[in-house]
């Protein structure tokens, strides 16, 4: 330590010193503890759902949180992309050091977009990320999972700037004047931005239906109604579908009888 204060007296003689010793040295109580809490989800919220219209691009928010400020963090998809599906590379808000540091938790952020094209329509499926920590000497790390379920809306589209109908029919392989007849709203040909547009009728299927038995009765086409309809994109023409289904079809009112 260092050694100060004051001496007196002669050289000679007898000498009085009063000497007052200091040093740096703090106490403190270090605690390990096997247990590192594991890593949360803020954001998206448990259970959620995000429902998207075709062509229209939509993002959430992914954020994660390690309580453990001295733990790092990693951020990732567990589930694979599909087609237009993105996530920006994860930022990290800087873990702690030492002790002085004021980090009280480390924070993972990426944001998830996706802007479905119009052949997923009637999609629906969960989402999943993973938050995993490094984890250290005397405490292994844990992992936490978040899924949120992803919804394309059945026979929807909604318009963008400077949609017209007819423009947004050559999208969906129809002729604009089905789409008009379909949206009777509609006071216009050059629907606003966000206008909801139905691109098709949503039909109820009955025990015993297939593909083939409800493109005939639609006056439609097999590939039309799997072209609408992502979910039924595999399903065999022939194969019997279970009643309480719904399907986008576009029937062909001028088709004769």
């Amino acid at each position: 330590g260092n050694v100060t204060g004051n001496v007196t007296g002669n050289v000679t003689g007898n000498v009085t010193a009063w000497v007052t010793w200091s040093s740096g040295q703090r106490c403190v109580v270090v605690v390990n503890s096997p247990v590192n809490p594991a890593p949360r989800f803020v954001s998206p919220a448990a259970n959620s759902t995000l429902e998207l219209y075709m062509g229209v691009a939509n993002s959430v928010q992914i954020v994660g949180v390690n309580d453990n400020p001295y733990d790092s963090l990693l951020l990732s998809a567990a589930t694979p992309l599909l087609d237009g599906q993105a996530i920006s590379p994860p930022t990290y808000t800087e873990k702690r050091i030492r002790a002085t540091d004021k980090a009280a938790q480390v924070t993972a952020t990426a944001v998830f977009s996706w802007k479905p094209s119009i052949r997923y329509g009637g999609y629906s499926n969960d989402f999943c990320f993973l938050l995993t920590q490094q984890g250290g000497p005397g405490s292994a790390g844990s992992s936490s999972s978040r899924c949120f379920l992803l919804r394309v809306l059945r026979c929807k589209y909604l318009a963008q700037a400077g949609d017209t109908l007819a423009a947004v029919a050559g999208l969906f392989q129809v002729d604009w004047l089905l789409l008009w007849s379909l949206n009777t709203n509609l006071r216009t040909i050059d629907p606003d931005a966000g206008t909801e547009l139905v691109v098709g009728r949503l039909l109820g299927t009955r025990a015993g239906d297939t593909l083939a038995t409800l493109a005939s009765a639609m006056a439609s086409d097999i590939a039309t109604l799997r072209r609408l309809n992502v979910d039924f994109s595999d399903t065999a023409h022939d194969t019997a579908l279970p009643a309480g289904l719904q399907l986008c079809v576009l029937p062909n009112t001028c088709a004769a009888d």
